[in-house]
């Protein structure tokens, strides 16, 4: 995991792992896609690595009958979703520092097929703001915008699939990066749970596992709970979900304060 140094020196490891994990806790992925190194010409012009799958995963595995009915129900529901607001919470157990970390009454907007932004509230407020092939953090107490642009629309195009995955990503898609099982149901919440075990390289070796509790009823992501390698669990609670709204163009323009610094990755 990458930490950017602030504006104002080093902060202590804590607050910016947690200011990272507010990414990563939200969608699968999401620290990985935002803070890797770029690859140099290079590298680029490399043939792709050979997919590493999981060393307790069978290749020839293959989802059960209730997942795929899950996975493919998500992807007809809201497959073809154009928008979605949504507020959230946030609760990290750091098994590194032995701590918890609680955010509350974060909101989330998402616009297919290439915007996305998440407000986060108290005790760090921040932004995370994913336009076209661009990812901004911007931390108002640090006055510095953090932006990463992909070299590629098509490698922008397979992050952002990578941060929606809850909302109705196709199923083949899901598969061809994770290994699914189905969870325990909440029948007493009317929630059906799925695990996603990731089974690329550079996936597994940050993250364990991801489990999306969805709504029977919309099919909408309730909870989605990550377990990282290193042994913390971010939990994070989303309610007053709506899809297909209108959201006003400038909510997604990277447009800040006077006087902030932007710091290019």
């Amino acid at each position: 995991m990458v930490f950017f140094p602030g504006k104002r020196g080093n902060h202590s490891r804590w607050r910016e792992a947690f200011s990272g994990l507010l990414v990563a806790a939200l969608w699968p992925l999401a620290v990985t896609a935002w803070a890797q190194v770029l690859p140099t010409a290079s590298e680029r012009s490399m043939p792709p690595e050979p997919v590493e799958y999981a060393d307790s995963l069978i290749r020839s595995d293959l989802p059960t009958s209730a997942v795929l009915s899950y996975l493919n129900r998500v992807e007809a529901r809201h497959g073809k979703i154009k928008s979605l607001t949504a507020m959230f919470n946030q609760v990290r157990v750091s098994d590194d520092f032995g701590f918890e970390t609680t955010s509350d009454d974060n909101r989330l907007y998402l616009e297919f097929p290439d915007k996305l932004r998440c407000d986060y509230a108290a005790p760090d407020p921040s932004t995370l703001l994913f336009v076209g092939r661009s990812i901004y953090q911007y931390v108002p107490s640090l006055e510095q915008v953090d932006k990463m642009t992909y070299p590629t629309a098509e490698q922008a195009r397979r992050i952002f699939e990578t941060l929606t995955l809850s909302f109705g990503v196709s199923a083949q898609t899901v598969l061809d990066g994770y290994q699914v099982e189905l969870g325990e149901p909440q029948e007493a919440h009317k929630t059906f749970a799925l695990i996603f075990h990731p089974l690329k390289k550079e996936v597994k070796q940050d993250y364990q596992k991801i489990e999306v509790r969805f709504d029977e009823e919309t099919l909408l992501p309730v909870q989605v709970r990550l377990y990282q390698v290193m042994g913390d669990v971010t939990t994070l609670r989303i309610r007053e979900g709506k899809r297909d709204v209108d959201i006003p163009e400038e909510i997604f323009k990277p447009s800040f304060p006077e006087g902030t610094e932007i710091f290019e990755h």
